[in-house]
């Protein structure tokens, strides 16, 4: 019994040590930058699906698995369901970050600070030049086109191609369209010819003539954030050039 309560803190110890390398990330899109990152990293991921992103209710649970990981990393005006959590809280301009080149590159500097000291064995800093390099060379295709965007977030995205967008179906990110603003956005579409929408976006029957492009703006889970871009990119490319 005493050999048993002198190896009892040694044990305990070990099983603490392994769970203080974890890096706990609150959403898909920090994934997403943190698998180009470190690949073989281990990490921990709350938020899996894309539309709870801002409502998400956690549980006791998460809150311990975060607080009890190496990191806890979450994006400020994102993740506001972990305010108060201990962890690196990272700040961008828009908290869609995913969507623009500096929001993306701002929180794979923070995540190279994280991984520098939580995974110092598994991850290489060079990784981060890599995934700049090819992050902005994506970034940097500009597209000449004008088209009609599905929401806000569309929009949003499109604008960092340099793509005119003279109408937007939902401007109001959680407000649904008016039937105004439905009429309104069907008349415009029609002039314009294109209409670029997100998978998960509903949008109203086009009028024939009406080419339709679908990007997907929410990574995958387990997806890299290169290959997300790069995806969407080839579709934006295509479908302007059709």
């Amino acid at each position: 019994m005493k050999r048993f309560l002198i190896f009892l803190p040694l044990l305990l110890l070990a099983c603490n040590s392994g769970k203080k390398e974890k890096v706990v990330l609150s959403n898909v899109p920090l994934y997403s930058v943190a698998l180009d990152l470190c690949d073989g990293c281990r990490y921990h991921v709350i938020v899996r699906g894309m539309g709870h992103m801002h409502s998400y209710e956690p549980s006791p649970k998460d809150q311990v698995v975060a607080t009890s990981a190496c990191a806890f990393v979450r994006i400020k005006g994102l993740d506001e369901w972990a305010r108060g959590w201990k962890g690196a809280v990272i700040a961008t301009p828009d908290p869609h970050f995913w969507l623009f080149r500096d929001g993306v590159e701002a929180v794979a500097d923070s995540l190279d600070a994280v991984l520098r000291r939580c995974e110092p064995k598994r991850y290489d800093p060079e990784n981060l030049v890599r995934f700049k390099e090819v992050v902005d060379s994506l970034f940097s295709v500009k597209l000449d086109g004008k088209v009609c965007a599905s929401s806000v977030l569309v929009q949003r995205f499109l604008s960092e191609f340099g793509i005119e967008v003279p109408c937007v179906l939902q401007s109001d990110e959680f407000q649904e369209p008016s039937p105004s603003e439905v009429q309104e956005f069907m008349k415009k579409a029609q002039e314009v010819g294109i209409v670029v929408k997100d998978t998960s976006d509903a949008l109203p029957a086009l009028s024939e003539g009406v080419n339709l492009i679908t990007v997907n703006l929410h990574p995958a889970h387990r997806e890299k954030y290169t290959e997300f871009l790069k995806r969407n990119v080839e579709r934006l490319v295509r479908g302007l050039n059709r």
